[in-house]
């Protein structure tokens, strides 16, 4: 759109890439209209934002308790990659 400006008033061709990067460059940035709906009651939609929301709350979780589960603790040792088990099978490794 712009760049149909320019060249109508101008008569120079510009690529509507470089279009934005020139724009850009001369401190012009790309918006977009919000949509709103034509019907939309502002007054209700204010009220709305500003209802609070109730806390979230786990009902299995006790207070001070993380509700993440709980991990194994690592093993420091691997499974033998090796037939048979190998003399390697219960070595730790660092």
């Amino acid at each position: 759109m712009i760049g149909r400006a320019v060249e109508a008033e101008f008569g120079v061709v510009f690529h509507p890439g470089h279009v934005r990067k020139l724009l850009a460059a001369i401190g012009f940035s790309v918006q977009c209209p919000r949509r709103r709906l034509a019907r939309a009651d502002a007054t209700a939609q204010a009220r709305w934002r500003r209802r609070p929301l109730p806390p979230l709350k786990n009902p299995k979780q006790k207070s001070g308790v993380s509700s993440l589960p709980r991990r194994p603790a690592f093993s420091k040792t691997r499974p033998s990659t090796r037939p048979g088990g190998g003399s390697a099978a219960g070595r730790k490794f660092r």
